[in-house]
C-alpha cells in the first residue's frame, strides 16, 4: 500500500470524526496536537544530543537504531497526545457546533497534523516497523513529504498556534472544563 493512500485515509477518518463531533469539540484535539508537535520539535531542535545519549544507553545498537527509535518515540508521543485529547473532556469550546463546513475543516486539520506528522517522523526514522523504504517512495510522496507539518512549521510557530487557539478558547466566555 502506498503511503499517500494511508495519509488520505487518515484525513478522511478525521474529517468524518470532525463532522460527527463538531469543531467546538475538535478544537481541543487541535490544541493538544499542536502542543505535542511543538514539544517534539522543541526537544528535537534543542535537546537532540541528550535524547540521542539517552536512547544510546537504552537501545545501544548504533546510529541507525537511534534514528529509528527517535522516529518511533515521536510517533508514540503524538499518539498519546491524540489519545488524551479524545479521552479527556477538557478544552472544549462551549455551545453547539453550528457549522458543518468548519467541523469538516477542523477534522481535516487534525488529520493533517497527525497523519502528516506520523508520516514525517516514520520517514525520518527510516520507516521502522513499516515495510517501506525510501527507494519505494514516488515523486508525489517526496513532494508531499516536504509539505508535512514538522517540515512546514517550526516548533515556535506550532506552539504559537496552540497558544492562539487556547486564548480563543479562554476568551469564548466560559471556563475551561
Amino acid at each position: 500500500m502506498r503511503v499517500e493512500f494511508v495519509f488520505v485515509a487518515i484525513l478522511a477518518v478525521f474529517a468524518v470524526t470532525g463532522m460527527a463531533r463538531g469543531y467546538k469539540q475538535e478544537m481541543g484535539v487541535t490544541i493538544l496536537l499542536l502542543l505535542a508537535l511543538g514539544g517534539v520539535g522543541l526537544i528535537e531542535s534543542n535537546y537532540s544530543a541528550q535524547l540521542s545519549a539517552l536512547l544510546a544507553r537504552t537501545i545501544d545498537h548504533g546510529a541507525l537504531y537511534d534514528v529509528a527509535a527517535r522516529g518511533v518515540l515521536n510517533c508514540v508521543l503524538l499518539l498519546l497526545a491524540l489519545f488524551a485529547a479524545y479521552q479527556a473532556h477538557f478544552l472544549r469550546f462551549p455551545g453547539p457546533s453550528p457549522s458543518n463546513a468548519l467541523s469538516f475543516s477542523n477534522g481535516l486539520l487534525n488529520g493533517y497534523l497527525l497523519g502528516g506528522s506520523l508520516w514525517f517522523y516514520l520517514a525520518q526514522g527510516g520507516w521502522p516497523l513499516v515495510p517501506l523504504s525510501t527507494a519505494t517512495l514516488t515523486p508525489i510522496d517526496r513532494i508531499l513529504l516536504r509539505e508535512l507539518p514538522p517540515s512546514v512549521y517550526p516548533w515556535p510557530v506550532l506552539l504559537a498556534m496552540a497558544l492562539f487557539f487556547l486564548l480563543a478558547r479562554l476568551l469564548s466566555g466560559q471556563q475551561v472544563s
